[in-house]
């Protein structure tokens, strides 16, 4: 194996590993969501008992709102988490067969924060 195909695949094992972790991140990042939304259900049937008491008060629909837009922004982190697990499993495969070049790695990322990631890994290893 020449140095340069060496230190391609060092800089492509570097680059998977990075997604791993910033996956493991996003994991860790879905269990506190996890706990977090079984309070804010909890707030919210207390907000509404509130209500009733005093029908003045309009937060039930506030908190609601809210609820909604932290589900769909855990949503989105959810279907970035499952591409960056597909991206690395796919990547694993093509190197179990071939050599993976950063630039075909680069090809496979679906999202923007991959790429940063990518180029992140590569500046400081260069």
């Amino acid at each position: 194996m020449s140095s340069e195909n060496a230190a391609n695949e060092r800089l492509v094992t570097m680059v998977l590993a990075e997604q791993m972790a910033a996956l493991g991140e996003q994991i860790g990042d879905l269990v506190v969501f996890e706990r977090l939304m079984a309070c804010a259900e909890l707030l919210t049937v207390l907000v509404s008992q509130i209500e009733r008491e005093s029908p003045a008060a309009a937060t039930a629909a506030e908190l609601d709102k809210a609820l909604d837009d932290l589900a769909l922004l855990q949503a989105q982190r959810q279907d970035l988490a499952r591409q960056t697990a597909d991206l690395v499993g796919q990547a694993l495969r093509i190197v179990s067969i071939e050599t993976l070049s950063l630039g075909r790695l680069n090809d496979l990322y679906v999202s923007d924060q991959q790429r940063r990631l990518h180029e992140a890994v590569v500046a400081m290893n260069h």
